[in-house]
């Protein structure tokens, strides 16, 4: 069997290398079902849940599923977020969603991202709104990873429950501690998006002359980070 790992972007690819070897794996807002997919070629994980809420992506990716032949490991299921989750899963996927709604998601189901050995988050935006969350709440950064496509810089970041205390600096939300002190390589590229849209936000207080001198002090912390890069 062809491995689908050839029709998988870069982001795909990511997500697929990130997870430990489990004996069940949810994969949340699912699309194609090229992840779960992919973990069971390889033999990461023994089972798997594809899920979305809608009913038109979970139709591809059950056809997707049944080309591969994994009908017996692989089941879709539609329902919103981690409500489709089971008691004490292993792994928990959320990926290709804002920030913003991926936040809400964890926060409306928080006991089953606390009960989960492994939570990957990869978001396509806001990820310092993730960041803020889940440290504040107790959850551990394992790791980060940074992907290209394009023009277009992809993070994941990989949470566990620990009952952790969170000592993060304001600016350390937006530039992550563990990308900085890992000395990824893409970490300027990642990081110029994000004083562009704080230059943004700062030109249109100047405007209005309600200035906040906090999203000044993280605009250039972000830029001393990106000139040391």
């Amino acid at each position: 069997m062809t491995s689908v790992d050839k029709r998988m972007s870069n982001r795909l690819k990511m997500i697929a290398e990130s997870i430990s070897s489990c004996s069940l794996v949810y994969d949340i807002g699912t699309d194609h079902a090229y992840v779960p997919i992919s973990l069971l070629q390889k033999g990461t994980c023994e089972n798997a849940f594809a899920t979305d809420i809608k009913i038109g992506p979970l139709i591809i990716a059950k056809k997707n599923i049944q080309n591969y032949h994994l009908e017996e490991k692989i089941t879709t299921k539609q329902g919103n977020g981690l409500d489709v989750v089971g008691d004490n899963p292993e792994c928990i996927i959320i990926a290709g969603m804002g920030g913003i709604l991926i936040t809400e998601l964890i926060k409306n189901n928080i006991n089953k991202a606390e009960n989960t050995k492994q939570l990957i988050i990869q978001a396509m935006n806001a990820e310092e709104i993730i960041r803020k969350f889940m440290l504040k709440n107790g959850f551990s950064i394992e790791f980060e990873k940074l992907t290209q496509e394009g023009n277009k810089i992809y993070n994941l970041i990989s949470f566990s429950y620990k009952n952790s205390v969170n000592d993060y600096l304001e600016y350390e939300y937006f530039s992550s501690r563990y990308l900085v002190s890992n000395n990824n390589i893409l970490l300027k590229k990642y990081l110029k998006p994000k004083i562009k849209r704080l230059n943004d936000i700062i030109k249109g207080q100047v405007i209005t002359n309600t200035i906040d001198m906090d999203i000044i002090h993280i605009r250039n912390k972000l830029e001393e980070i990106v000139n040391d890069c």
